[in-house]
This record gives C-alpha cells, sequence and structure tokens, in this order.
C-alpha cells in the first residue's frame, strides 16, 4: 500500500460526492501529505436516530494499533496483499472480527525502489 495520501477535496465535495454525515467538517481541510498516525477521514456505519446503520464520516489517526505481533503499542500502516492471510491481525479483520472502514483518498504515494539502485526509496504519486 502507501506511506502518504492525499485528500485534495474540501470538506463540501465530500458531503456532496459521499453523501455522508460529517460532524466535523467545518474543522476538516484539504491534505496533501497525510502521514502514518495523524488524523484522517474514516467512513464507518453507526446507527443514526431510528436504529439503522448509516454511514458517517469522522476522524482517527492513521494504523491499527496492535497490528505487529508480539509489539502491541505499534501502529501498522500497511496490509499488503500478499500477506493478508499471512498476518493474525488482517485475518482478524477480513474475516469480521475487527470494524472496518472507508479511507477517502484522491491519491497516494507509493514508495519503490528503482533498479539502479535498490537501497534508494523514490515516492512515484498515483492520482485516482
Amino acid at each position: 500500500m502507501c506511506g502518504r495520501y492525499t485528500v485534495g477535496v474540501s470538506s463540501q465535495e465530500l458531503l456532496e460526492s459521499l453523501s455522508v454525515s460529517f460532524p466535523e467538517s467545518e474543522a476538516w481541510r484539504s491534505r496533501y501529505s497525510m502521514a502514518p498516525r495523524q488524523p484522517g477521514l474514516v467512513i464507518t456505519e453507526q446507527p443514526d436516530a431510528a436504529g439503522e446503520l448509516a454511514p458517517v464520516m469522522r476522524k482517527a489517526a492513521w494504523g491499527i494499533k496492535g497490528a505487529v505481533w508480539n509489539k502491541p503499542d505499534i501502529n501498522s500502516i500497511n496490509a499488503r496483499e500478499d500477506s493478508l492471510f499471512k498476518v493474525a491481525k488482517w485475518r482478524e479483520l477480513l474475516r469480521g472480527a475487527g470494524a472496518t472502514a472507508l479511507i477517502p483518498m484522491t491519491g497516494y504515494a507509493e514508495f519503490v525502489a528503482p533498479r539502479s539502485d535498490p537501497s534508494l526509496k523514490v515516492p512515484v504519486f498515483n492520482l485516482r
């Protein structure tokens, strides 16, 4: 996955395009370099006044605490496709043992090593 991501839209644009409630919308501004452990946006389902599940957007720190085996205080940010079923924490989340969320973003940076110098990491931005 990524090491940085962007949310290059206003709170009003998010509300209009995603049809969610966003109680903290006044406090949100576009972000162009979201780093791990910074508060970003997540969309989850919560009961509304009638008891029905409805999508709600809120701020939350980026990372899953305790995802690294034997290191409960470390937040993991990546769940790579090739390790989803090898890491116990990801298996639990995929099987429904934990809460899931949608992360709105307009792009992300993947750090890759060029063939010419594998020790160097170069960010490649992907616009979505």
